[in-house]
């Protein structure tokens, strides 16, 4: 297939390195700043004629900044959605990662095919794999104590908990996990580890180094975050606005870190490629590849 890359941080670039050694033509746009460079088969093109004649065009996750804008940290200029999406021709099928109404919009005001690949259960899985190593290694540079032997709470029982918590087993950590259903419940204590219900936290929070947090809804209120050691440090891994009363953690005192996006920043190239596996993946299955 003829493929092009539009704006996106690092793991775009890993993603077009990817699905080049799968055979397919790249171009890419609004790569120009790049760090690492595009491998000589991937053609750079101005963003206006970039999208010509592709069978396909793979936009980044997530595919807005805010205000409109591209998510394109490796191109000076900023670009808007508008202009990107009118620079691809119609019936053209577009892959994007966390679409928001605006983009869904536009997709279908040019009559684009649009694919949210950052809804897959494929990529999450894949995803939660960097975001628990980004944890643990921010986790290894706050505390004054190794993580082996260290008791640590991990609030929710989803992708990223379920991977963090089983890697901080594997380093010794004497792992809780919360949760609310009865079946992650049960989970939990099928793999060596306390369990606990996320509504009754409250009565063991005092005796953790560190907490973190996956779930995108706000269960440490200030409140709870009292009930914390003055020397604990807290993770929070939920999207914006994150799980943690931030506010309350600095009045207190507290450590508490909001630790986003951590796929590319600290495994761009393993996120590229499982994008590009989720984007060949999808193209597979409506027939297109």
């Amino acid at each position: 297939m003829k493929i092009t890359v539009i704006g996106g941080d690092l793991r775009q670039i890993y993603a077009a390195e990817t699905l080049v050694s799968a055979g397919h033509s790249l171009a890419t746009a609004c790569l120009d700043g790049s760090p690492q460079p595009l491998p000589k088969p991937i053609l750079a093109r101005p963003l206006a004629t970039a999208a010509l004649g592709a069978d396909c065009v793979l936009l980044p996750f997530p595919v807005e900044s805010g205000e409109g804008k591209l998510h394109a940290p490796l191109t000076a200029k900023p670009i808007t959605l508008a202009e990107v999406f009118a620079a691809i021709p119609p019936q053209t099928p577009v892959l994007a990662g966390k679409c928001g109404p605006q983009v869904r919009a536009l997709a279908d005001e040019h009559r684009l095919t649009l694919f949210d690949y950052g809804q897959r259960e494929d990529l999450q899985v894949k995803n939660a794999i960097p975001s628990a190593e980004g944890a643990i290694g921010i986790a290894m540079e706050a505390l004054p104590r190794t993580l082996h032997g260290a008791h640590a709470l991990v609030i929710g029982c989803g992708r990223i908990g379920k991977v963090l918590a089983r890697m901080l087993v594997g380093l010794g950590c004497a792992v809780t996990v919360s949760a609310r259903k009865a079946a992650d419940l049960a989970w939990i204590v099928g793999n060596g580890m306390d369990a606990v219900q996320t509504a009754f936290v409250d009565s063991c929070l005092g005796s953790f180094d560190v907490v973190f947090n996956t779930v995108p809804a706000m269960v440490l209120p200030g409140s709870r975050l009292e009930r914390l050691r003055p020397d604990c440090v807290v993770i929070d891994l939920a999207s914006r606005p994150g799980g943690t009363d931030f506010a309350a953690a600095a009045e207190l005192g507290l450590n508490a870190i909001h630790a986003l996006g951590l796929p590319g920043k600290v495994a761009p190239k393993s996120a590229g490629i499982a994008v590009a596996e989720t984007v060949l993946a999808i193209l597979t299955e409506q027939g297109l590849l």
